[in-house]
């Protein structure tokens, strides 16, 4: 009886580990011909809008631990994140107030910025172009996306350097802002 009690909750503990959520980010973005990836993410909640969060996504080449989402462009000078996307989405005029799954949508040109060393010397350079938004909601306390672009967006500064694709899927959790 307590064999067969035991083997029960190792079964359960078991299950329940596997089907935990884990937090998950891929990317890339290719500039001038070379891919970058992206697998580290973070996502916060920045306040909130008529009853919806306003969110906020990081994807980055190398980790985000120590970033202080409230410094801003400061988090990525001389390149100590690597190369990174920053993804800042508007609520769907659709999302319902207090009501999940809240969804986003990529609107203006302002919701994506891209820091590398090869495309604006790690100034935060704004992505304006239209992309592929399958996903990207909040639910759960947690934040999933899919999004993807590809094209030409050359530097308006120096035309020779060009971000040719960028794409980022995520399930990461939603962290609150620290006061």
């Amino acid at each position: 009886m307590r064999t067969r009690l035991a083997v029960s909750v190792l079964l359960v503990l078991t299950a329940t580990l596997l089907g935990a959520a884990s937090p998950q980010a891929a990317g890339s973005v290719t500039i001038n011909g070379k891919t970058i990836a992206l697998t580290h993410g973070r996502a916060w909640k920045t306040g909130e809008a008529m009853g919806v969060p306003t969110i906020s996504v990081i994807l980055a080449e190398k980790p985000l631990d120590g970033l202080d989402w409230s410094k801003g462009d400061g988090n990525f000078g001389e390149g100590q994140r690597g190369v990174a996307l920053r993804i800042d989405p508007s609520a769907d005029p659709k999302a319902e107030r207090g009501r999940e799954p809240y969804r986003y949508a990529v609107q203006e040109d302002y919701e994506i910025q891209l820091h590398a060393g090869s495309y604006r010397g790690w100034n935060a350079a704004t992505l304006a172009a239209s992309m592929q938004v399958e996903e990207l909601a909040v639910a759960g306390g947690w934040v999933t996306g899919k999004l993807e672009w590809t094209g030409t967006l050359p530097n308006p500064f120096e035309e020779s350097e060009r971000v040719t694709a960028y794409s980022a899927t995520f399930k990461l959790p939603l962290e609150e802002l620290s006061n």
